[in-house]
């Protein structure tokens, strides 16, 4: 009962309704005995198909000290020489990346494993850790033309005045331009990504001519990306996805972008994802992640094109869908190993308990999609939603009434109606509301079908 109970108060703090089925089925456990504290990053390294996971936690599999580096191979946890020995908690390990054979980690620590000249950055030989030469920032890294980019907020790194950007052969730094775009104090890159042959970074940056929070190197000079992303914002991920360059973070439409935290770039032209995502207060997207043809989203959002949807969502590139059973975690990561769902959380999701890294279980992920366009709900299902545009009267009618509700919601997220359906057609009257778009949920039997609809 206390169970059931906590699980209501957190679908109506959430606006979240994608729950239904069954109820507290298990969706995710952890991986082993998972870690202590919660994981900053996570990074799966094909060559030697290991799952990398860092932060502040200081032992894995319970017992096992690691320093706030760990490595799963399929089985158990491993340490790498038991990591940061100089207090992780004090000094984070913020991004993790393989290269030539070796693991190379960036962070905010003075110094790694008591290893002289490892200020910011260190590099692991398989046996060891050793210098590559001190930053002063963190930083983040990716694999460009043959060489380890690293990327972030630092000026220099291995004695090379760089400024967030710089390249590694292995053996020695160099700039990646000399013209950057990072010119104020407090300025950072917090992603990079190869999207039509040409280098784009996002991140938080204002500089000239339209290079805000994102802009691309087109050989010679940093440009513009479709007037860059407006409004008090910032990028924290971008990633191609069928052919489109896909950019996430903290940033709304009100502000003058296409979308709510997600947006897609073609080249041309900046997009919304249908009608996109209701973050919540204060919310941003914190990952993605492609997964079987789709691109799984993590972040703090409540509906994503009126699905409700809580942190985690999927776009199949037409239409979006939820994850059965709420998800009740806050999650910092998420990565694709072995082809499972793996992300970073707290110590419960779906309210299981699990210890820090998770992953999924539960087989299907979705019991709710949207539709495309603004049609209503399809009759083959036994549903129909008209008129649609409407002045906030409009019908519902069903085929069938077994167990029907209905959950309305506006584009913020909030639920302004919600009631049982006792009626094949019922009459909803919502022409007291401002116009714009509303969402539809409706459960029918233990199904839920979602639509949206224009108020004019």
């Amino acid at each position: 009962m206390l169970k059931s109970l906590k699980y209501i108060i957190l679908l109506i703090i959430a606006f979240s309704s994608g729950s239904e089925g069954k109820l507290f089925a298990q969706n995710w456990e952890s991986l082993g005995n998972g870690t202590n504290f919660l994981a900053s990053e996570l990074y799966t390294d094909t060559v030697s198909n290991r799952l990398y996971a860092i932060g502040t936690f200081t032992f894995a599999d319970d017992t096992l000290d690691v320093g706030g580096v760990a490595y799963w191979d399929g089985i158990k946890w491993n340490d790498l020489d038991s990591g940061n020995t100089e207090c992780p908690s004090c000094n984070p390990i913020k991004r993790i990346a393989s290269f030539q054979g070796n693991v190379y980690i960036g962070g905010t620590f003075t110094s790694f494993h008591n290893v002289p000249n490892t200020r910011c950055i260190a590099r692991f030989n398989g046996t060891n850790w050793e210098t590559v030469g001190n930053a002063d920032g963190a930083m983040d890294f990716y694999h460009y033309n043959s060489q380890l980019l690293a990327y972030g907020q630092f000026d220099t790194i291995g004695g090379v005045y760089a400024r967030s950007l710089a390249l590694y052969d292995g053996l020695n730094w160099g700039i990646f331009d000399t013209a950057t775009f990072i010119v104020n104090q407090g300025d950072f890159i917090a992603t990079v990504v190869e999207y039509n042959g040409e280098l784009y970074a996002g991140g938080s940056f204002d500089y000239a001519n339209g290079v805000e929070e994102i802009a691309k190197f087109d050989g010679n000079q940093w440009v513009s990306v479709g007037g860059g992303i407006l409004g008090n914002a910032w990028v924290n991920k971008m990633v191609v996805y069928q052919n489109e360059l896909y950019v996430a973070g903290f940033f709304h439409k009100s502000a003058g972008n296409a979308g709510n935290g997600i947006m897609k770039w073609n080249g041309t032209n900046w997009s919304d994802l249908n009608n996109g995502l209701a973050l919540t207060f204060g919310g941003q997207i914190k990952d993605m992640k492609v997964h079987n043809g789709e691109l799984i989203v993590l972040g703090w959002m409540a509906l994503a094109d009126g699905i409700p949807t809580q942190n985690l969502a999927k776009w199949d590139g037409t239409k979006w869908c939820n994850f059965r059973n709420s998800f009740d975690g806050t999650a910092e990561a998420i990565e694709i190993y072995n082809n499972e769902i793996v992300v970073s959380c707290r110590d419960s999701m779906d309210l299981e308990p699990v210890k820090y890294i998770a992953k999924w279980i539960g087989g299907n992920q979705s019991d709710s999609c949207g539709v495309v366009g603004i049609e209503a709900i399809s009759l083959a299902n036994g549903i129909a939603i008209y008129p649609n545009p409407n002045n906030g009267n409009f019908t519902i009618e069903l085929d069938h009434l077994e167990n029907a509700t209905i959950k309305v919601y506006n584009i913020a997220g909030q639920l302004i109606l919600q009631k049982s359906l006792l009626q094949h057609i019922t009459k909803i009257d919502l022409t007291t509301y401002r116009k714009g778009v509303y969402f539809v949920t409706l459960n029918l039997n233990g199904n839920t079908y979602s639509s949206k609809f224009i108020k004019q």
